[in-house]
């Protein structure tokens, strides 16, 4: 099956790094030995899920290309929906309290590209940046 042009490769998304929102957080230096290993590229049709509900968070994931759609169920059994656009990170609340878990479906509205930072080099950046630390603030 081809590959959906839409979908980016590593390198091409990220090609476009200094336009991240958290990229003046990082040094070029930090980007080199932590970020660029550390970040795996996915890709998702649309109508597919990201991860579900009750999930393990696989690390703080952006949006790259696409558009996503996170719902989480309210306590009266309504939810809230959110979008997120290329551009958007998502997940720092799970990762940021141990153990914790996915608190929403996230669906690809459109063929999307994500981009995943592992969390042992998202607490890295977190503990090592202090630029970083204040941009998750």
């Amino acid at each position: 099956m081809p590959i959906n042009p839409s979908f980016l490769g590593k390198e091409q998304a990220l090609a476009g790094w200094q336009q991240c929102i958290w990229s003046h957080a990082v040094s070029d230096q930090m980007f080199e030995e932590c970020v660029r290993p550390a970040l795996t590229v996915r890709h998702v049709p649309a109508g597919h899920y990201l991860w579900c509900n009750d999930d393990a968070p696989r690390g703080w994931v952006g949006v790259r290309r696409g558009a996503v759609k996170l719902c989480m169920p309210g306590d009266d059994g309504r939810s809230i929906t959110l979008c997120g656009f290329a551009g958007s990170w998502f997940g720092e609340a799970c990762l940021l309290r141990q153990g914790a878990r996915m608190d929403c479906d996230a669906v690809a509205l459109h063929d999307l590209t994500m981009l995943t930072l592992a969390a042992p080099a998202f607490h890295r950046l977190r503990l090592e940046s202090p630029a970083f630390s204040q941009f998750l603030l």
